[in-house]
């Protein structure tokens, strides 16, 4: 707790060599409270500075994270649309080769086809 500032007179009125000072306790009571308070939003205040400035600090520290996510993230997404154009290349390709293949293929049969009655028909004779 804050030490308490306190101001008093033994007597009331209290007079002096050239004036008359008249405070009562309950005002006396206010103006320490007062002082008090003062001392207390004193020392708030400074601690909310200090807290400023630590989220201050943090907002930066999570500005330079955020930039280099967004470094990484523009990284990934570049190395994503390269890897899905090498795989629509690769499908082109397998399925040039498909046709490729089935095209011998087809080709092969009709010569298997025609070797086969080109040997009946010698036997035949």
């Amino acid at each position: 707790m804050a030490t308490i500032s306190s101001f008093s007179q033994n007597t009331y009125p209290k007079i002096t060599s050239d004036s008359l000072i008249v405070i009562t306790p309950f005002q006396l009571k206010q103006a320490n409270l007062i002082f008090v308070e003062h001392k207390s939003l004193k020392l708030e205040n400074s601690l909310l500075n200090e807290q400023v400035m630590d989220y201050s600090v943090l907002t930066n520290h999570l500005l330079i994270a955020d930039s280099l996510n967004k470094r990484k993230v523009n990284y990934y997404e570049k190395e994503l649309e390269e890897t899905n154009y090498t795989i629509y290349e690769l499908e082109n390709t397998i399925q040039r080769q498909h046709k490729t293949l089935q095209n011998n293929k087809t080709a092969i049969e009709g010569l298997l086809i025609g070797l086969i009655t080109t040997i009946i028909i010698c036997v035949i004779k």
